[in-house]
């Protein structure tokens, strides 16, 4: 089986797979002072509670958009597997091309959405991340990653809102029951809900049209990715682990050459 490991802003997402399909996962909070002995011990308690031998582990792949953390993690990993994790990176070769101005900027966690989603749904298509940020990562009709849409999530609006004002309370982004709110709490969360899945919909169109594809795939991932998919007639699936896929695909490439 091969670990693989995205670690983000929030959250780090790891899962064990094996062929195609994730047989294990786990959400862990991100803490950037975790050192590479917590870490171990961490996944030493994840392998024990799920029954899992580390010798049945062969490889593991990081992604990660937190700088002070990869180097823990890949200590981590070495120790813990006698394996040499293979951190991805925009440099390195890739199964697919990055046809975007600066090719080196791009986050290892949306060409990792970008690989997934091509893997299931051929190009073009498109993967709505909907993390701390909402990322919208966009695969071409050549099968290129070639850009996307950046946002902040709405528990940035949420927190926004709550610090910039005198009166309004801290809330959690759900599904109300009604646009009108007729209460301060019902109002924040009809335009956290409805205001973020307007937004989504209204970014899947635009990139619709600039691809020239109309009805090509969208598909959401990430922590609030199922219910926007479930909301949203623009996007076809929820997919939770295609990162996790995604990274199993560029360590298979790695392997191949």
């Amino acid at each position: 089986m091969l670990l693989a490991v995205d670690i983000g802003n929030t959250h780090s997402v790891l899962g064990l797979i094996e062929g195609r399909e994730v047989r294990h996962h786990w959400r862990l909070s991100t803490d950037t002072r975790r050192t590479s002995d917590e870490i171990g011990l961490q996944l030493d308690q994840l392998f024990r509670m799920g029954g899992i031998e580390r010798g049945e582990i062969s490889g593991a792949v990081v992604s990660t958009v937190v700088p002070p953390l990869r180097e823990a993690w890949l200590a981590a990993l070495e120790s813990a597997l006698s394996v040499e994790p293979l951190l991805v990176t925009a440099q390195m070769p890739l199964p697919l091309g990055l046809a975007v101005d600066f090719p080196n900027q791009v986050g290892t966690d949306r060409i990792a959405n970008a690989v997934g989603g091509r893997n299931r749904f051929g190009s073009p298509m498109l993967v709505v991340d909907c993390g701390t940020t909402t990322n919208i990562d966009v695969v071409n009709a050549a099968g290129d990653y070639c850009g996307g849409v950046i946002m902040s999530g709405p528990e940035f609006w949420a927190e926004a809102l709550f610090q910039r004002t005198s009166a309004l309370p801290r809330v959690a982004m759900r599904r109300p029951d009604r646009v009108i709110g007729t209460n301060t709490v019902a109002c924040i969360h009809s335009g956290l809900f409805h205001g973020f899945l307007g937004a989504v919909d209204r970014l899947v169109d635009g990139v619709r049209a600039e691809l020239g594809a109309p009805d090509c795939p969208a598909v959401t991932t990430g922590g609030l990715g199922a219910l926007v998919a479930q909301e949203s007639a623009r996007l076809s699936a929820h997919l939770p682990w295609l990162t996790l896929e995604g990274l199993a695909s560029i360590w298979e490439y790695g392997l191949s050459r």
